[in-house]
């Protein structure tokens, strides 16, 4: 998707392009900690009528106020609040966070996927010449935190190993799908 460079409740400027923001989405857009991101969207004319993804680069607070993203929200950063937005699509948190993300009052109508980063470990031998840098086993080091508050989950695929998940309130999940070491 093209990068959200500046977003009001009005007008959006995405991929060097002003756009003005149907009634239905004012409130997204006033969220300052879009800039940045991503995002694919249908326009009529000028005008923004709807979300079809996005991609959360920024730590912060997105606030939807009933905000319906068509397709697939994707998480890249960690510190990441959304509240009350629908995503028809999935909800998928990157590898490469490693801390909490928050969804409150939201519902994923596909899955919340949490992806799995896999680094190689390095061993440090010391010779009397030379320094040997031997590769290890493949590690795991995703250590991320979701709490799910008053939230409606399809379906959650827990991929990313050592993870925490927490449930608060009238959360719903209709199943989990455990694939690595994670604590629920």
């Amino acid at each position: 998707g093209d990068v959200i460079t500046a977003a009001t409740e009005s007008a959006v400027t995405i991929g060097g392009k002003t756009y003005t923001v149907a009634s239905s989405l004012a409130s997204f857009f006033k969220n300052s900690n879009l800039a940045g991101s991503s995002m694919t969207f249908t326009a009529i004319g000028d005008q923004i009528t709807a979300i079809n993804s996005l991609n959360v680069s920024n730590a912060g607070k997105i606030v939807g106020d009933g905000t319906v993203i068509t397709g697939n929200v994707t998480v890249t950063t960690e510190n990441v609040s959304l509240q009350g937005i629908t995503v028809k699509g999935a909800l998928v948190v990157k590898g490469n966070v490693l801390g909490n993300v928050t969804v409150n009052s939201t519902v994923v109508e596909g899955k919340v996927v949490t992806e799995e980063t896999q680094q190689t470990a390095f061993h440090s031998r010391m010779a009397i010449a030379a320094t040997d840098f031997t590769p290890m086993a493949t590690t795991n080091v995703t250590r991320l935190h979701i709490t799910f508050n008053d939230s409606t989950v399809a379906i959650l695929e827990i991929k990313s190993s050592d993870s925490v998940l927490s449930f608060n309130g009238a959360t719903v999940v209709s199943l989990i799908d455990v694939q690595s070491n994670s604590s629920i």
